[in-house]
């Protein structure tokens, strides 16, 4: 008799696969599969997943610096928060196309854009001197106003 089991995270990712002919396997080998799947379903059920969304300022900085606060914030939250599962919101548009024939206030745009993606977040991390930044004072209102958790942090 063959035997299946799998223990799938909250996305519905498996995360182990067991496959045994239960007439073969010594009893001691099932009642520690059967003991692992029992932790993973109680970590999974117990590791809560969070939404970050990260707000930074980004005029007249290069890509690479951009990206490199950008890895550094993420290291930092992924550290501060062993107990959840963590799930960082893209709100860095690297290629956005945009009409250039039309009549349109290009920051705004990718503002309205970043606000969508707010829109989704558990919580927003506002990175160094974001205060500085039209942009990021928006997104600070918006998620203060609408009940979404902030957390300010310092890149270097």
């Amino acid at each position: 008799m063959c035997q299946l089991m799998e223990k799938k995270d909250c996305n519905n990712d498996v995360l182990i696969t067991f496959t045994a002919n239960k007439m073969e396997t010594p009893p001691i080998i099932n009642e520690m599969v059967e003991k692992l799947l029992a932790n993973l379903e109680r970590i999974s059920d117990t590791m809560e997943v969070k939404r970050i969304f990260i707000s930074q300022p980004m005029k007249d900085l290069p890509a690479e610096e951009i990206k490199r606060v950008r890895t550094k914030a993420e290291e930092l939250i992924i550290e501060e928060n062993p107990d959840y599962e963590i799930e960082f919101i893209d709100s860095y548009f690297e290629e956005f196309l945009v009409d250039e024939t039309a009549n349109v206030n290009i920051p705004l745009l990718y503002l309205s854009k970043s606000l969508e993606k707010l829109a989704s977040a558990d919580i927003a991390v506002f990175v160094n001197d974001y205060y500085s930044s039209r942009g990021c004072k928006i997104e600070y209102d918006a998620a203060t106003a609408y009940g979404i958790q902030t957390v300010t942090i310092k890149v270097v």
